[in-house]
C-alpha cells in the first residue's frame, strides 16, 4: 500500500505552513487556501489525509478524509481548519494553545476492502501498520495506524472502533462487516 502521492520534503515542508496557516486563519474567523498557481506542483496532486493535533500529549483534534476528492494542499488546509475547530469532541482551538501544539499530517494510501471469512480479514489486519475503516449496518468509522499505540490489542481496538462508529463493541464479530485497510506516511511539525 503506497500514499496517494509522493512527495519531496520541500513539498512536505509546505504542506505543514498550510496547516499551521489554516489554523491561523481559523483563528481570524477565515477560510483563505492558497490559490493554486503558488501552490508546488506535488501539492497539487489529489491525495487523502488526516490532520492531528496534540497539545501535551494530548489529543486535540483529529480530522480527515479516506477518500482522495481533491488537491492534497486543499486537503490539509480544510483537515488542519476542522482538526482545530470543528472536531465535534473538543472545544475549538484557542490562540494560546498554538505556542504548545504537536501537528502531524498522516497522507493516506489507498484503502483496500479486506476479503476472505471473517476470521481471514481479522488476520489480515497488521497492528501499527494498518489504519482501519470499519464498515458495519450502514456505519463507517477509522482509527489511523497511531492508534495502536493506545490500543494494542487487536480486538480491543476493534470494538473500540465499533463504538466510534456508535456500534456495540462486539458489532465487529458480525460476518458481514466490511474492513478496510491503509497505510499512512506521517509528516511531523
Amino acid at each position: 500500500m503506497e500514499p496517494t502521492v509522493s512527495l519531496s520534503s520541500e513539498a512536505k515542508e509546505y504542506l505543514l505552513k498550510v496547516a499551521l496557516q489554516a489554523i491561523k486563519d481559523g483563528f481570524k474567523g477565515e477560510f483563505r487556501p492558497p490559490k493554486i498557481e503558488n501552490v508546488p506542483r506535488q501539492c497539487q496532486q489529489k491525495g487523502a489525509c488526516f490532520v492531528t493535533l496534540q497539545t501535551n500529549n494530548q489529543l486535540r483534534g483529529c480530522i480527515g478524509h479516506t477518500e482522495v476528492t481533491q488537491p492534497l494542499y486543499l486537503d490539509v488546509y480544510e483537515n488542519a481548519q476542522a482538526a482545530a475547530f470543528s472536531d465535534p469532541r473538543f472545544w475549538p482551538l484557542k490562540p494560546n494553545e498554538l505556542e504548545n501544539l504537536d501537528l502531524e499530517i498522516s497522507l493516506l494510501s489507498k484503502a483496500e476492502k479486506l476479503r476472505g471469512t471473517l476470521q481471514e480479514k481479522i488476520d489480515q489486519i497488521k497492528p501499527k501498520v494498518h489504519g482501519v475503516i470499519l464498515d458495519c449496518q450502514g456505519r463507517k468509522a477509522t482509527f489511523l495506524p497511531q492508534v495502536w499505540e493506545d490500543l494494542p490489542d487487536k480486538k480491543d481496538f476493534l470494538a473500540q472502533l465499533c463504538q466510534k462508529a456508535l456500534l456495540p463493541g462486539e458489532a465487529w464479530k458480525d460476518p458481514t462487516t466490511d474492513f478496510l485497510a491503509y497505510t499512512v506516511e506521517k509528516i511531523n511539525l
